[in-house]
């Protein structure tokens, strides 16, 4: 009898034990679909969030581009208004201390009128727009301010000299005379060294010349 229950029970053992390794192999399978299939779709999650990015990055690289260029000839709008005032500034500077008077021309007094309306000018416009150029730049535009304008506010103390004050007579022409080298000196180098500093941010090539 206890053989027959032992022959039972073996069966059994044997019968679950197949049970268990089926359902565990059938479990295993379908975990394995699952695994494959959730590995494909992190595959296809990877290659659209990667092809998104890459989109993104292509939008911000092209609203960038628009952006530099945009201001790049708003900077060259500023430059081309800036220089041509300076330019006029000069010209009226000269002409205002120039050693030699024509006959028929104007006034010194509304020469310098004429020069300090074309300061005005210039100096307004450069502070409007100060935000384009590095500092670098602002300083070397303020510098050449300067020097163009400092002449001509010396010399203008002594327009309304008096012809009967032979000391004042001679320091008027001490004054005229500094004036008007200082300009014809320092001038042209220094505004040689702003159309290059100006060429540069346009991205215009700059000659070296080599001595």
């Amino acid at each position: 009898m206890w053989e027959a229950i032992l022959y039972s029970l073996g069966g059994y053992a044997v019968l679950l034990a197949c049970l268990g390794f089926l359902a565990k192999s059938i479990i295993n399978h379908y975990l394995s679909k699952d695994i494959e299939k959730y590995k494909e779709q992190l595959k296809v999650n990877s290659e659209l969030a990667q092809k998104e990015l890459e989109n993104s990055l292509k939008l911000i690289a092209i609203e960038h581009e628009i952006r530099f260029k945009s201001l790049h000839e708003k900077r060259a709008e500023v430059i081309a208004e800036l220089y041509g005032r300076l330019s006029d500034a000069v010209n009226y500077t000269r002409s205002f201390l120039s050693l030699f008077e024509v006959d028929g021309d104007k006034s010194k007094p509304e020469k310098y009128e004429d020069a300090m309306r074309k300061f005005f000018d210039f100096g307004s416009y450069f502070e409007k727009h100060r935000i384009y150029f590095s500092q670098h730049h602002c300083d070397l535009i303020d510098a050449f301010f300067e020097k163009l304008r400092n002449p001509c506010i010396e010399f203008m103390n002594y327009l309304d000299v008096s012809p009967h004050d032979p000391d004042m007579v001679r320091q008027k022409g001490e004054v005229w005379v500094q004036a008007w080298r200082s300009v014809r000196d320092n001038i042209p180098p220094a505004q040689k060294a702003l159309e290059d500093e100006f060429r540069k941010i346009l991205g215009v090539k700059v000659d070296v010349i080599q001595a």
